[in-house]
């Protein structure tokens, strides 16, 4: 095992939300990619944070 493992449900959480875009976006066309890659880097931003803040406790 890594030490810089990351959750497994929170990379599963991240790779849904991708998929939900890219189906989304294949029917409506409707997402913007760039505000769609913001809220995807927010995520991992929170949590690799998350992450973190409990390494340093």
């Amino acid at each position: 095992m890594n030490e810089n493992n990351v959750d497994k449900e929170k990379l599963d959480y991240l790779f849904n939300l991708i998929r939900m875009y890219e189906g989304n976006n294949l029917r409506t066309n409707k997402y913007d990619d760039d505000a769609m890659i913001k809220i995807i880097e927010k995520e991992i931003r929170k949590i690799v944070d998350k992450e973190e803040q409990q390494h340093e406790i």
